[in-house]
Order: structure tokens, then sequence, then C-alpha cells
């Protein structure tokens, strides 16, 4: 919005000349700002009253939502007839039919903001005030309101003057085309989803193993060292999610305001440093955007997926983010190094800004390796494989040349820099601090099972994916469209998992058909990247312990998803690889088309996820339960004793016990401090939680203990289970009830 906007608007009122307010073309955002208030206001009530009228009248008081939508539909005519005969006149898009479905889109992107700032507003201002429906309403209608306008304003309705547009074309700066404004709209209304997830739908699937991020830092915070020494942690990560929530521990406390918004961090970082990343690889914003949409698409492919990207933080994710990272800071090395050898070592700030990038890139991997081995295997080896293996495979690694050295002093400066790491965790650790987790998890497992972890893989990856056991499910219905959809969603899911392996094999086959420049070498490092990590997790399912857990592939499927977004830009983007339209490349592109519809069920199946759906999980159910007990301090098993606490924002703080076959509540020091199962000041009531097949376990073995306390019992809304809470007035893990 420029001066003269203002200044125009000003002599019109100056002058009295209200009726330019109402009447005329314009280009100023001032009045089209006013025009689309009453336009907003216009499509606002068409919208209510066709919903309404549908809901009483048309259709079942059961079809509200299709209701709404057609409500939505009309509303949305209304608002782009008026706003393009009233309010805007100068289009950047010619075809009219692309100019709606623009709108449209940016349309659809404003109802996700409206959903998900209600949604965030219900979650955490409903306890506190009774008027957080009415100040949702208000602040998500003005936000959307306010990106509808502007979106529309300079997306699709911002069309220069002839001189301008010439001089810009010249520049290579040319009106916007379709794939600039389909690449900003989907971008935006993708994050605006995973946001949504994140804040709001992500509280229905959190649970204990979602904890360990905030935790370990909580216990950071509470000792003021990077690793509590009476804590036991599941894995050593002080490089990781914990150091985003630590800020946040001493103002919002141990709570799922503080655990939101490290993993909100930890999204933006992934999202920007992808951006940046890309853009050393010479894609242009469309590229970048689509390439994005679809990786991050797929990483809300299944409840298990979503967990390890967008739950918690852990090695399984951290390795991903640290590779995009070390990329981008690689690619940067390079730019500057190219530059340097053009011009010697006459420009000293070339120098300079190499010697920099070195030392960050430096400090960088060191910290990495101070997550130990099993970053180091994600991230560290795969990675200095690529830096070493694309010179090789190229021919271009002459031990003689300036280049060959440069590289080889590179890979002994980093591993330098892993020596380092590992030497500071050593230090941080020291007192025999372990990860519990990591340990048990790091070993062989026995030579006779290893046929058998390896043909459990695909049934790992597909469900990884999204597919799910429907056994005695039609595959198709006309009877019953519900499970029709769920079949089809089911099938599109299975050959995308499909597709994903597939993909990095297509892109290694076209391994020397990638450009020479810095983009094509990106290229052919992350190919190198893919095989190293997805040979290391397939080394570690087939021989470890932990053969059985989906999981463990995520770092192979996360590099692999990567690849395929990148080998899409490459394929069929601006500046990619030189190629015929051959049949070949024509297979590829349908080959796609099961890949996006698969993501677009992805983020849809998000976006129209239940802002309320936590409230009838069983966790919040046991939070509420015990604040009507007024209990503030006890004990549960590992799956509700961490989930609860942070749930009731440590209001309620519930400690890792397990009960043995024999009846008897031991310390269960996983995830746990010492100090937690010690008498607490101020606390005479101490509780155990109990689901019902623990209770009966006490009951039948141990009944003395049973006998010894206050037993309430309550089942859960959703689940039906049933849970029983012993209450004492003593601590169970005292000398005195020890004794007693």
């Amino acid at each position: 919005m420029a001066n003269r906007d203002v200044d125009e608007l000003k002599g019109l009122l100056k002058e009295k000349r209200f009726g330019a307010l109402f009447a005329g073309d314009t280009d100023n955002t001032l009045i089209q700002f006013f025009r689309y208030i009453f336009v907003g206001a216009a499509a606002t009530l068409v919208d209510w009253g066709v919903s309404t009228a549908l809901f009483w009248f048309a259709f079942s008081k059961q079809n509200a939502v299709a209701a709404n939508i057609a409500g939505f539909l009309f509303g949305l005519a209304v608002n782009y007839l008026i706003s393009t005969l009233w309010v805007f006149k100068k289009s950047a898009v010619k075809n009219k039919a692309v100019e709606f479905l623009g709108f449209a889109a940016i349309g659809l992107v404003g109802l996700l903001i409206t959903w998900g700032i209600t949604g965030l507003f219900s979650s955490l201002l409903s306890a506190q005030t009774n008027f957080y429906q009415l100040i949702a309403k208000v602040v998500s209608t003005a936000v959307a309101f306010l990106w509808n306008f502007f979106a529309r304003k300079y997306l699709l309705f911002s069309k220069r003057s002839d001189a301008s547009a010439t001089k810009d074309a010249s520049a290579g700066k040319g009106k916007l085309d379709i794939r600039s404004l389909l690449a900003v709209v989907l971008s935006v209304g993708a994050g605006a989803v995973i946001l949504y997830f994140i804040i709001i739908v992500s509280r229905a699937e959190f649970h204990s193993d979602c904890v360990d991020t905030i935790l370990w830092a909580d216990a950071s915070y509470r000792s003021g060292k990077v690793f509590s020494s009476t804590f036991s942690y599941a894995c050593l990560l002080p490089f990781g999610g914990s150091l985003l929530m630590l800020p946040f521990i001493g103002i919002t406390g141990l709570s799922m305001t503080t655990h939101v918004i490290g993993m909100t961090l930890f999204f933006l970082l992934f999202v920007l440093f992808f951006v940046l990343m890309t853009k050393e690889m010479g894609f242009d914003i469309p590229s970048s955007a689509f390439s994005g949409i679809l990786i991050f698409g797929l990483t809300l492919s299944s409840e298990k997926m979503r967990e390890i990207f967008w739950g918690h933080v852990i090695y399984y994710s951290l390795g991903l983010i640290f590779l995009v990272i070390g990329m981008w800071l690689f690619l940067r090395l390079t730019a500057v190094e190219e530059k340097r050898r053009a011009t010697g070592l006459a420009d000293r700030g070339l120098v300079i800004r190499e010697l920099l990038i070195i030392g960050v890139l430096f400090v960088f991997v060191m910290l990495t390796s101070t997550d130990g081995i099993s970053a180091m295997s994600i991230f560290t080896l795969p990675f200095f494989a690529a830096i070493l293996a694309v010179p090789l495979a190229n021919g271009h690694f002459k031990l003689k040349s300036k280049r060959a050295l440069g590289t080889v002093a590179l890979l002994g400066i980093l591993g330098v820099a892993v020596l380092s790491g590992m030497f500071l965790k050593s230090r941080w650790a020291a007192g025999g601090i372990t990860g519990a987790y990591e340990v048990a998890y790091s070993n062989y497992s026995s030579i006779e099972d290893w046929h058998n972890n390896l043909a459990s893989i695909p049934k790992s990856w597909i469900m990884l994916f999204g597919v799910t056991n429907m056994a005695g499910k039609p595959l198709a219905s006309f009877s019953d469209l519900r499970a029709t959809l769920e079949s089809v969603k089911n099938l599109l899911s299975l050959v995308a998992s499909g597709l994903v392996a597939l993909f990095p094999v297509i892109a290694t086959v076209f391994y020397n058909k990638y450009p020479d420049d810095k983009g094509g070498r990106a290229m052919r490092m992350w190919i190198w990247i893919h095989w190293a990590v997805t040979a290391i997790v397939l080394m570690g399912m087939v021989c470890g312990t932990l053969s059985g857990a989906n999981w463990r592939l995520v770092p192979a499927a996360g590099t692999s998803m990567i690849v395929t977004g990148l080998f899409l830009r490459f394929l069929f983007g601006k500046n990619g690889m030189e190629r015929k339209k051959s049949r070949s490349s024509r297979l590829l592109a349908v080959l796609v088309i099961p890949l996006a519809l698969s993501c677009a069920l992805n983020y849809f199946g998000i976006a129209i996820a239940p802002a309320n759906g936590w409230k009838s999980k069983d966790i919040y159910q046991m939070q509420q339960f015990l604040e009507e007990q007024d209990l503030t301090y006890g004990y549960a098993t590992f799956w509700h004793a961490g989930a609860v606490t942070v749930a009731s924002g440590d209001k309620i703080k519930v400690r890792n016990v397990t009960v043995t076959p024999e009846g008897n509540v031991d310390i269960y020091d996983y995830q746990s401090d010492d100090s937690w199962f010690t008498d607490q000041p101020g606390v005479d009531r101490y509780f155990l939680l109990l689901d019902a097949t623990e209770f009966n376990t006490i009951t039948a073995a141990n009944p003395n203990f049973i006998m010894s306390a206050k037993t309430l019992n309550y089942k859960t809304l959703e689940s039906g289970n049933v849970y029983y809470t012993l209450i004492f007035d003593h601590n169970i893990f005292s000398e005195s009830a020890a004794n007693g």
C-alpha cells in the first residue's frame, strides 16, 4: 500500500467526494479494502442464509455438512462476482476459469485459518473463560478476512501498467502465472493444515511416548545442566527438540503449550531450511513449494508417521532436518568456493566467507555428533559418504588435483568435528548417564530371527504410509459408500507407499541425466544419502532387536520422500533434465497422479479432523477425574504417567511405575527422576492409577495392598475402559511404607 493511496483517500474525504468510495474503477488499496468489507458481509449473509435454509427445509438435520458446504459455495460465488465487478478490475490471470479456481483456493485457505484459530482458542481458553467462542470467532474472522483480501489483491488482482509489465518481463519477472499462484496458495494451505495438526489435532494422538522431548527439556531446566544426573533418559539428545522447548519451560511450564510451541518451531525450522536448500539447488519458488507440499504431505500418512515428525522430536526426525541443514551449508560452501576459485585469493571477502561457512559447518557437525551413534548413523555417515561418492562416481576425484585435496581436507575437518562432539557428549554424560532405550535396542538380535525380521519390513513400510488392516471389509460396496471410500483411500495409500519406494530407484537410473551444476550435484548427493540411510536402517531392522517397530523405517522413508520430491522437479520443472517427451516421461507423469491424490487426502483428512476430538481421549478424562478428586501427586504405569502430567500442565504429577506379575508395584526409572519417588512436601494424599488388568493382577496376588487404600473407579466415555484410583495417606515408596 503506497503513500499515494493514503493521499488519494484523504483528498476524496476532504473534498467530500464520498461517491468515489462506492462507484468507479480504482486501484487504491484502501478504497478496495473498504468495498471488500461490504462484499464479505454480503457473501457471509448468503452463506448463512443458504446453509440455514437447506439445513431446515431441504436436507435432513443430520446432513449439516452438506448444507454448510452448499452455503459456502454460494457465498464464494457471490464474493467472486461482486469482487470482480466492483472491487477488483485488473486481473493477473487471463483465463477466467483459472481466476475463479485461484479465488476459490484462497477462500479455502481462509476457511482453514478460521478452523485452526477457532480450535486453538477452544483448546487454550475454554478453561479460562466462557466467552472463548466469541473471542475465537472475532479473531478468526478478522484474520481470515485479511488473508482473503490481501491474497486476492496481490496474487490475483495486481496487474500492473503495460510499461511496468514490460520492464519486469525484460528482467524475467513477468506477471503472475497460474503455476506461481497455485504454489503460493497451496503451500500456505499445506502449512496451515500441518500447523492445525500440531496445535490442535495432535492432542487427540498425544500419548506418553510424545512427552520425552519436553521431559528432557524440563530435566535440563530444573538441574541447570545439559544432562541431569538424577534423571533416567531414553536417549541422550542434547542437540535436538528439547532445545526448542527449554526456553519456554520457565514461562509456560511442563505443559501442552510448551510442547506445541516446540513442535511448531521444529516445523518452521524444517520448512525454512528446506526452502534455503532448494534455493541453493536452483529451484524457483513454485518448484520448492510443490516439492515441499508433497514431502510434508506424506509425513501425515499415518498416526505413527505424524507422531515421529510432529508429535515429538526423536533422532528419526532429527536426522532428516540435520541432512537438510547440512546440505544447505555444503551447497553454500560450494557456491562460495567456485566464486573464489574463479578469482583466486585476490578477493579476501570470498576467502573469509568460505572460512566462516566451514566454521559453521564444523560447529554444526560437532553439535549433531553430541547426539550419539544413532544421529551420526542417520546424518553424519550418509552425509560424508555423499560428499565423497559424487566426485568418485563422476570420475572427477583425482588424488593430486586441488579439488580432491579440498574434499579430503573438508572431510578431515568434519571428522575432527565428529570426534569433538563425541568428546563433548562424554563430558556432559559423565557419571554413568545413559540412554536406556538407545542402549537396549542397539544390540544384535539372534541370527535365527533375521529372516523373519527381513520379511516384516514390507508390512512395516506400507503401514507407515497409512495402509490399515481392513480384513473382512469389501473392496467396494454400492450400499456402503463410507466403506468404499475407506477402501479407496487404503488402496491409494498402498500405491503411494510403493511409489515412494520406487521413485528413488528411478531417480538413480537417471543419475547421469542431471545437469552438471550445483543443483544436479545436490540431487546426486541426495541419491547417495538415501541409499546410505536405507542400508543403515535395514541393517538395524534385520540384525537388531527392534525389528518389528515400523517407525525405525522413518529415516529411510524420509530420505525417500525427499528424493522423490526433488526428482519430480528435475523431471517436470523448469531448467531440469534435458529430455524428450517420450513414453517413459509420460508414464512417470501418470505415476505421480496417485501419489498426489494420496498426499491430498492426507491433508484433507487432517483439515476436517475435529478440533475438540482430544477431549474424549482417556488421558484427558483421567486428568479431569483426578482434578475433581483434588489429587495432585501419584503413580501410574508408563502409558498413563507422562501424558497425564503434561496434559494437566504439571498440576497433576503422575510418575512412572510398573506392575509385576506378582502383584507388586515397583519404581520404573525409565524417563523418571529419582526425586519423584520420595515424600513430596505438602502432599498428604498419594494415588495409584491402574487400568482394569493391572488392578486385577494386584487384587489376585496382593489383596492387602488394595485393602490398605481407598478405591475409586470410573469408566471413560469413548473407549469404555475402566480405571481404578487407589488413594493412600502416605507415599507407597517411602521408607515407612516399605517397613510397614
